[in-house]
């Protein structure tokens, strides 16, 4: 049976191994970490993990990283982010595919 909230139309999907590093600045205002996760939702995919950083110079470094998009999604997020009007500059970085032993995760020590 077919889930028409999620889109599914009931045919067999082929997952995507594209992960991406969203890096966005923006100004370090109350509402800005709802306002790109309220873009990043658009991939209707979870992030895998994130950070932010609130800079001295009033802005904020927000990095999330996503697995499962197609490269064309990754471009569209992007781009969406970039017409925010607090967003000052908005990256997308795509990432090798992550074998499934690794879970360490990116920040884990050698």
């Amino acid at each position: 049976m077919a889930d028409v909230y999620a889109c599914d139309d009931d045919r067999p999907q082929t997952l995507s191994t594209t992960s991406a590093l969203f890096i966005v600045v923006a100004d370090a205002d109350p509402d800005v970490l709802a306002r790109v996760t309220s873009v990043v939702r658009l991939g209707n995919i979870a992030p895998a993990a994130g950070s932010f950083l609130t800079r001295e110079d009033g802005t904020i470094v927000i990095s999330l990283e996503i697995h499962g998009l197609s490269s064309a999604t990754v471009e569209y997020l992007r781009r969406k982010l970039e017409q925010l009007s607090t967003v000052h500059r908005a990256d997308a970085h795509l990432m090798q595919p992550k074998s499934r032993g690794d879970a360490a995760g990116p920040h884990a020590q050698p």
